[in-house]
């Protein structure tokens, strides 16, 4: 599939069909940047493993017009079994709005410092 024709349904869609690409910088309305990873993961042993995105390296092209809340939405929608995990987050603008988002903070790499969260499937969600 060219490139021109997954940008009709988005790349992360087209993205998120693939079973042998595993991360890939992706072209998203908005973004200036969009690195993303995916893998099976559980944010704790009582959790079942399941297909999770990463969100490893995104910058939006104008903050505060909504970019990532979209992004975010759609893929909670189309997704609804998928984790969505955000890593390294540098702002507290930012960090503050995933946690007002439902964004649970995690320890992604032991002793690092970083701030990495991730988004509760709805079916968790009490």
């Amino acid at each position: 599939m060219s490139r021109e024709q997954r940008s009709e349904c988005g790349d992360v869609d087209w993205f998120l069909r693939q079973e042998r690409v595993r991360n890939l910088y992706l072209k998203q309305p908005g973004f200036s940047a969009c690195y993303v990873r995916q893998c099976a993961w559980a944010p704790s042993r009582g959790h079942i493993l399941r297909r999770t995105i990463e969100l490893a390296n995104i910058a939006v092209k104008r903050t505060g017009r909504g970019t990532f809340t979209r992004l975010v939405e759609h893929l909670t929608l189309q997704y609804p079994k998928l984790y969505v995990v955000v890593e390294c987050v540098l702002t507290d603008r930012f960090w503050e709005g995933l946690l007002r988002r439902g964004f649970i903070p995690m320890q992604r790499w032991e002793g690092d410092g970083s701030r990495n969260a991730y988004l509760p499937l709805r079916s968790e969600v009490r």
